[in-house]
């Protein structure tokens, strides 16, 4: 297919062998990879640092989380939807990687919900669920 000049580092378990086909055969550059990987596609070592990593979701069972510089990942994202012909749903964060966002937080309903601009509001949750207002 293609022959693309990034660099992909691919973590996980059930779908890291089928993720590492689809890249190479796009011609993307796998960078990091297990030793399972590398016997597997006869692939040379290679511990450059990745452009792209593509890993299991923490959140969602089955889906996978695609990281790095952002016109990297668009490129790997558009290249492997087109293989999978956009069978796939897509979220893409509008909060670039290794950013700092600011934002205005409200409480409405004894939710505590964040306005970052741009029509953004989120709802904020603590790891015990409850927050607290300090005055």
């Amino acid at each position: 297919m293609g022959g693309y000049s990034y660099r992909v580092r691919i973590r996980g378990g059930k779908y890291a062998t089928a993720i590492s086909k689809l890249a190479l055969d796009l011609g993307y550059t796998i960078v990091q990879a297990s030793d399972v990987i590398i016997s597997r596609f006869n692939i040379n070592v290679n511990n450059s640092a990745p452009d792209v990593t593509i890993k299991d979701s923490e959140r969602v069972p089955g889906a996978l989380t695609v990281m790095g510089k952002c016109s990297a990942v668009n490129d790997v994202v558009d290249n492997l939807l087109r293989v999978v012909e956009k069978e796939a749903l897509v979220w893409r964060s509008v909060v670039p990687l290794h950013r700092v966002v600011m934002g205005i937080v409200s409480v409405v309903d004894g939710n505590y919900l964040v306005d970052v601009g741009g029509g953004i509001r989120a709802l904020l949750r603590s790891p015990s669920g409850a927050y607290s207002m300090v005055m």
